[in-house]
């Protein structure tokens, strides 16, 4: 089961710059390739705290406590789908450099940050 949410708390990739939960973000919007990096960005940032919540509450966590995360995190993955699909062709973030996109480095530090967050889960 922790193998299980660990994956699921940790799926992610998308993130947006802005307020709000990741999981509002309005993907029709999105009409950058950096954009598509700065929404990842904010999608991973929350699947990281989320991941930190579930590592904070141990191998002890309730049932309770454990479907509260998972549900926290349901939105994000659909809105991660929602967001890989719209960032392809001429919005593929893979054709952009790091001096063309700031967000690249945000995102690349928080993709480390997660493998990190995986080994201790």
């Amino acid at each position: 089961m922790r193998k299980g949410l660990c994956v699921f708390a940790l799926g992610a990739i998308l993130s947006s710059c802005g307020g709000g939960s990741a999981a509002d973000i309005d993907v029709k919007s999105i009409d950058s390739a950096c954009g598509c990096v700065e929404v990842a960005a904010k999608i991973m940032a929350e699947q990281n705290d989320l991941a930190r919540e579930m590592i904070a509450l141990g191998e002890d966590a309730s049932d309770e406590e454990q479907q509260k995360i998972e549900d926290a995190n349901k939105p994000l993955k659909e809105k991660q789908k929602e967001i890989e699909r719209h960032c392809r062709g001429d919005l593929s973030p893979r054709k952009l450099e790091e001096e063309e996109c700031s967000a690249i480095k945000k995102y690349e530090g928080l993709k480390v940050e997660q493998k990190e967050l995986r080994r201790k889960m």
